[in-house]
């Protein structure tokens, strides 16, 4: 019995020291706040302008993907554009559960998230995101760069 105790003794605290030491890893402790509302958003905006990506669209009614070509990519940065800083809000209490469309915007080392919830509220962030969303209120930008539209309207074709 005492060498039972005395072995689960030592397996528990060889367990807390393993996962005392693995969970130190900084790369995957954030402590930092996010800067701004728009912070994920102005960091896709700056990729969009400078890198190659590829587009996706998920309408998540039918679980249909559809890839978006060059021309229509253009609708996308010209949101981000758009945007004032007027357009990023707190988190809304009534957010839908799940998104309607869903832009999947690769790039060679990132990848990022537009949700769109409605007419009127988007959400971006990176796909291994540590902070909150942003979230963005679209019923000012003008119809051409609204990506519920564009997204719709792509699916209508």
């Amino acid at each position: 019995m005492k060498i039972f105790k005395k072995s689960c003794l030592l397996i528990s605290s060889f367990l807390l020291v393993f996962l005392f030491f693995s969970c130190s890893n900084p790369k995957y402790i954030n402590l930092s706040k996010k800067t701004s509302r728009y912070f994920y958003s102005q960091n896709l905006n700056k990729l969009m302008q400078t890198d190659e990506f590829k587009l996706t669209i998920l309408d998540s009614n039918f679980y249909k993907e559809l890839n978006v070509n060059n021309e229509d990519k253009l609708v996308v940065s010209k949101f981000l554009s758009s945007l004032s800083s007027n357009n990023f809000i707190n988190k809304p209490e009534d957010i839908p559960s799940k998104p309607i469309y869903k832009f999947f915007i690769k790039f060679s080392h990132d990848k990022y998230v537009i949700n769109v919830f409605n007419e009127n509220l988007v959400s971006i962030f990176p796909w291994d995101a540590t902070h909150e969303e942003d979230y963005i209120l679209i019923e000012d930008v003008p119809i051409r760069y609204n990506l519920f539209n564009f997204a719709n309207n792509f699916f209508n074709k």
